[in-house]
């Protein structure tokens, strides 16, 4: 992750990611006893890491976009919190596999 050609934030926004650290209304209840809101994006579920980048309606559609733009598909999208990602990106050599985990360290960063 470290080697990615991102921005620093992004990294450090990654790390937070995959050591489950990133601020969500259910992170910040963990450490502070606020109650626990549902997503601003869809309204539908709590506020979690897992829930806004990969199981929320808005980020669905987005990860389907960038599927249907790159013309591959992701086996595990859903598991992409550990940091699977990464590992998953070599796959597609076609993509060059380094270019491919820069443009979705950068796609979590914007979405």
């Amino acid at each position: 992750m470290w080697s990615l050609q991102v921005f620093e934030r992004v990294k450090i926004f990654l790390w937070k990611m995959i050591w489950g650290r990133f601020p969500t209304f259910a992170w910040f209840n963990k450490i502070s006893g606020i109650e626990v809101e549902n997503c601003v994006l869809c309204s539908n579920q709590f506020d979690e890491q897992n829930h806004i980048f990969f199981n929320c309606d808005f980020a669905q559609d987005y990860w389907c976009l960038v599927e249907s733009k790159l013309n591959i598909r992701f086996r595990y999208r859903n598991g992409w919190e550990n940091g699977e990602w990464l590992k998953e990106a070599d796959q597609y050599e076609e993509l060059s596999g380094s270019r491919l985990k820069d443009f979705l360290a950068n796609s979590f960063w914007f979405l």
